[in-house]
């Protein structure tokens, strides 16, 4: 299981380091020491999610040993997802929608799951407020 040091797993979550320690003593989590240095403490990445959860912070979590080409075939795959939904949501829809209108391209897709990102990004710097 992948631990991160209490500072990146403050980060994550937004908030100070001294207010993740005092999340972890009201809660009677115990990091455990690095064996490498023994000044440094560890939090699992369960531990962190438990934090995130019981605090209602966003956290993200990147999965171990993906890089950025795994995140942009699946950012297509999601865009292309997004298309046939969007085409299924038009059919069912047809007999409310007014004549001529377009289907959404790749760009006008691209452009919603932008819009998307920024609000979750927007979101996640007022809660780091």
């Amino acid at each position: 299981m992948k631990h991160y040091t209490l500072r990146i797993a403050a980060e994550k979550l937004g908030i100070d380091d001294v207010t993740l320690w005092r999340w972890m003593r009201e809660s009677r989590v115990k990091p455990r020491r690095d064996p490498a240095d023994w000044r440094r403490r560890l939090i699992s990445k369960a531990q962190l999610i438990t934090r995130a959860v019981r605090h209602h912070r966003l956290v993200l979590i990147e999965k171990e040993g993906q890089d950025m080409s795994d995140l942009e075939a699946r950012i297509f795959d999601l865009e292309q997802e997004m298309l046939a939904l969007s085409r299924t949501v038009k059919k069912l829809m047809s007999d409310n929608d007014p004549p001529g209108e377009e289907e959404p391209t790749r760009d006008a897709t691209r452009t919603t799951v932008g819009t998307l990102l920024a609000q979750v990004r927007a979101m996640q710097e007022r809660q780091a407020r």
